[in-house]
């Protein structure tokens, strides 16, 4: 009969299969769905307010509860409209908190005589820099708040500041051993006075650097993958602060002691690297 065939293809319509798709569409089944974009944080469970306070409006916070932020410089800051004159140069955090504090009226002011500032030579320095005391800071798997594989802008994240602090530990460490190079000594040595500079430019090189990890955590925070107090993840090296960079004054503490006592005759570091255990031995 001509109006009792099967549709095309000679399947019956009792046999065919539920279409997946009943509206359309216009989409070809076969076409796989679409991929979700690798960097997109998970979606909220709640609006945004609700599952992080401080997210979208600033809240005022207690000091007992955000140990070791100083909250006055965050009270009036949300997650979604922070910059990073927030966090940069001068991270919102407590004096004393890994670097300690003095202030500059009670910070003591040594003379060249109150140390072993005759160390500091074209000699000892190169010495000093060829053993790398650097490396010791080596270690970024040491992480508490986050899994080693983390992805998305988060694990961008970590990949950066890997990166970065492969670059800088050379500047970090000098920054937390920073002796001072007496004039004298430059015009002994005039390579002491270019490696001055090129310290001093390291130390630059790696704020800038430090500023845009900054930059990419701000973007990390707003899109949810995670909070500033990952900051304090023991996984995270911070520079000492430029204007209380941490300074190291070679053989101070033996200088100092026979200073007190004529009598003591302790023995003083014959170089930088003596210098160093005994500074590391005072203050490990």
């Amino acid at each position: 009969m001509g109006g009792s065939g099967g549709p095309p293809g000679g399947s019956d319509d009792s046999d065919s299969e539920e279409d997946p798709d009943p509206q359309g569409h216009g989409r070809d089944p076969a076409t796989p769905p679409r991929p979700r974009n690798p960097l997109a944080a998970a979606d909220p469970i709640a609006p945004g307010d609700q599952w992080i306070p401080g997210r979208d409006t600033s809240r005022i916070l207690a000091p007992i509860d955000c140990e070791p932020w100083a909250v006055a410089r965050l009270n009036h800051v949300a997650i979604m409209t922070m910059s990073i004159d927030v966090l940069f140069p001068l991270l919102p955090t407590q004096p004393g908190w890994i670097f300690p504090h003095l202030d500059p009226e009670n910070r003591p002011q040594y003379r060249s005589t109150d140390y072993c500032s005759d160390l500091i030579t074209e000699v000892n320095v190169r010495a000093l820099l060829d053993t790398r005391p650097w490396d010791t800071l080596e270690g970024t798997d040491n992480m508490i708040l986050f899994e080693v594989d983390v992805g998305g802008r988060l694990g961008l994240l970590i990949q950066a500041y890997r990166d970065f602090e492969t670059s800088a530990l050379m500047s970090y460490w000098e920054s937390t051993h920073f002796f001072p190079i007496p004039d004298s000594a430059v015009r002994r040595g005039p390579w002491l006075g270019v490696y001055h500079m090129e310290r001093n430019n390291r130390r630059s090189h790696a704020g800038r650097r430090w500023k845009a990890i900054l930059e990419l955590l701000i973007i990390a925070m707003r899109e949810g993958w995670c909070d500033l107090d990952i900051l304090l993840d023991p996984f995270f090296l911070h520079f000492p602060k430029r204007v209380k960079t941490v300074t190291w004054y070679p053989g101070v503490d033996s200088r100092q002691a026979n200073l007190s006592d004529p009598n003591l005759h302790r023995p003083e570091p014959t170089d930088l690297l003596e210098a160093l255990d005994e500074c590391n031995a005072e203050d490990p």
